[in-house]
Formats: structure tokens, C-alpha cells, sequence
């Protein structure tokens, strides 16, 4: 197990990630802001496009990047089930998990089996306003302060979370939180994150 190996895959730029849409769906007729929009709402992550890409190719011509943009905003539950998926790629064996959300949630897995302290940091992030979490919101629940950073750690390796402002706040992607949220309502935690933010 060489971390030297670790590839860290972050979100693409703008421009990166209208360009990859674009690739995927090179003969879709919506407008250049359409893309950018659709990039955008997907926080710029490869994985994420490349899902999106495959659902639309898969439903289209009914299906587009502005109906695909209206259902994505709709409501959350909405949001979830789109993510949710499985579109699948010729080019990978068929057994493989494709889907946004489950991709997510083997990681949410092998980090609640490996570290609970970051998973309980996950979940109480994931039920708070995603941007701007002050570390002052989140360190007491830790006993010192190297208990935190250990817990910290994790989640940034993953990219679950970024720090912001010289790491006094923090902040987590949305689709990463509705994961999370998915993920703490399948192993039916969600009431008691929301009841411990509180």
C-alpha cells in the first residue's frame, strides 16, 4: 500500500469541465451556457458529468442537459434518485458501480470501518449549511485538538472537504452532502445527525 501511488483526481476547472460534458455529448444542441450551468451544478467533478453525460445520451432525444438541469434542481429527493442511476459504460466490466452516490458511499463505508472520529465529522457536516462550517462550530466534539486534525485528515485525503479561509471554516461539496445524507439515511442515522447539529 504505497501512497506514492495515490493519484489525487480534483475537480476540473470550468472551462475542463464543459470541454469533458462536451466530449460525452458531442451531439447535443443546447446552448454553450447550458454546459457551463450543467458543469457547475455538478461541482466540476469527472465522475459526476460523466454520470450525467451517460443518463441524458441513454434517455435522449427526450431527455437534454436543460430538462437533466430542471430535474437535478427540483428537490433533493429528486437530485438523489438522478444521481442514483446506473448508467454503466461499454468499456468497463458491467458488475462495476457507476452511480455518483454509490461510488461515494464504499468510500462513506471503508471510512466508518477505518475511522469512526472522521465519519462522525462527516455526518455532523453533511446535516449543517455546506459552506463556511467554522472549525469552532466542529472542534468540540473532540477531546484535544489532535484528536480533530486526526479526524480531519481522512476527509480532506478523500476530498470530502475542503478548508477554507486559512482552515478556520470549512466546506463540503454539495454532492458530496447529499451523499453523505443518502448514505446516513440508508443506515437510518439521519434523524440523530440532524438532532445532534441542533
Amino acid at each position: 500500500n504505497d501512497s506514492r501511488c495515490v493519484i489525487n483526481v480534483e475537480p476540473l476547472g470550468k472551462a475542463d469541465a464543459k470541454y469533458l460534458l462536451f466530449r460525452k455529448l458531442p451531439d447535443d444542441k443546447s446552448t454553450d451556457r447550458a454546459f457551463g450551468d450543467l458543469a457547475e451544478a455538478l461541482n466540476c467533478l469527472p465522475l459526476a458529468i460523466t454520470q450525467a453525460a451517460a443518463y441524458i445520451r441513454m434517455n435522449a432525444p427526450r431527455m437534454t442537459i436543460s430538462r437533466y438541469l430542471d430535474m437535478l434542481h427540483f428537490n433533493e429527493s429528486t437530485q438523489a434518485r438522478l444521481l442514483e442511476k446506473e448508467m454503466g459504460d461499454s468499456r468497463r466490466d458491467s458488475t462495476s458501480l457507476s452511480s455518483v452516490i454509490k461510488t461515494w458511499q464504499i468510500s462513506f463505508d471503508q471510512l466508518k470501518n477505518r475511522d469512526s472520529k472522521s465519519c462522525e465529522l462527516l455526518s455532523l457536516m453533511s446535516v449543517l449549511d455546506r459552506q463556511g462550517i467554522p472549525d469552532f462550530l466542529l472542534s468540540p466534539w473532540f477531546e484535544d485538538p489532535l484528536e480533530f486534525e486526526d479526524a480531519l485528515r481522512p476527509l480532506e485525503d478523500f476530498s470530502f472537504v475542503v478548508a477554507r479561509k486559512e482552515g478556520m471554516s470549512f466546506g463540503i461539496h454539495s454532492l458530496v452532502q447529499l451523499s453523505v445524507r443518502r448514505w446516513l439515511g440508508m443506515c437510518g442515522e439521519l434523524e440523530r445527525w440532524r438532532e445532534e447539529a441542533v
